[in-house]
C-alpha cells in the first residue's frame, strides 16, 4: 500500500491505543481487536512509518517481560488446582513447573546450567576412515589372490582368473559393510 492511499486520520492515536493493548496480551490479533484496528494496519505502521518501529520493540520487550514475570510465578509460587474426587472439590493442591524453573536457570545463569555436550560432526575424518578400511579390505583380498591361494577363509576357491570373490573374502565383505553402512 503506497503513502497515498494511507488513510488520512490521526495514526499516533491509533498506535498507541494498539501498542497498550499489544503490551498487554502479547497478540497482534488480539490488540487488533481490542483497539477496534485492523491488523494489517499494524503491519503497515511497520513497513510506512519509520517511528512506529522502535515502539513496537519496545512494546515486545514489555510483553517479553511479562512473560517472564508469569514464568517466575508459575515455577517459584505454583498454580493453585482443584483435587477432585468422583467429579467434586475435594481441596487444592499447589502445583510448580519444574521445566519452567530449569529454563530460568539456563536464562540468568547460563555460564552454570546451559547444556554442556556439544557434538561436533567430522565429516572429513569419517571419509579418510572409510576410504582407508576399504584400502585395507583390498590390499588383504588382493594379497590372498596374489599368493594364489584365493581367499583363506573358503576351501572351495574358484579360478580368480574368472573374475569371481568368494562372498566372505575380506574384499566383497567391505564392499557390502560400506553400503551398509
Amino acid at each position: 500500500m503506497s503513502k497515498a492511499l494511507a488513510p488520512a486520520i490521526d495514526t499516533s492515536r491509533h498506535q498507541e491505543r494498539f501498542l497498550e493493548c499489544f503490551a498487554a496480551c502479547g497478540s497482534v490479533l488480539k490488540a487488533a481487536r481490542s483497539a477496534k484496528l485492523n491488523r494489517q494496519s499494524h503491519y503497515w505502521w511497520l513497513r510506512e512509518d519509520p517511528t512506529y518501529r522502535p515502539r513496537f520493540e519496545a512494546a515486545c520487550e514489555r510483553v517479553a517481560q511479562m512473560l517472564e514475570d508469569e514464568a517466575v510465578r508459575r515455577a517459584h509460587d505454583g498454580v493453585r488446582r482443584a483435587v477432585r474426587y468422583k467429579g467434586k472439590v475435594v481441596g487444592y493442591e499447589m502445583e510448580y513447573s519444574d521445566r519452567l524453573l530449569e529454563l530460568l536457570l539456563k536464562a540468568h545463569s547460563p555460564e552454570k546450567y546451559a547444556e554442556r555436550s556439544k557434538v561436533n560432526l567430522n565429516v572429513t575424518g569419517e571419509l579418510e576412515l572409510r576410504a582407508r578400511l576399504e584400502a585395507g579390505r583390498k590390499r588383504a583380498a588382493a594379497e590372498c589372490w596374489s599368493q594364489g591361494s584365493g581367499c583363506p577363509e573358503r576351501s572351495d576357491q574358484p579360478d580368480p582368473a574368472q573374475g569371481f570373490r568368494p562372498a566372505n573374502c575380506p574384499d566383497a565383505l567391505g564392499e557390502e559393510r560400506l553400503r551398509l553402512g
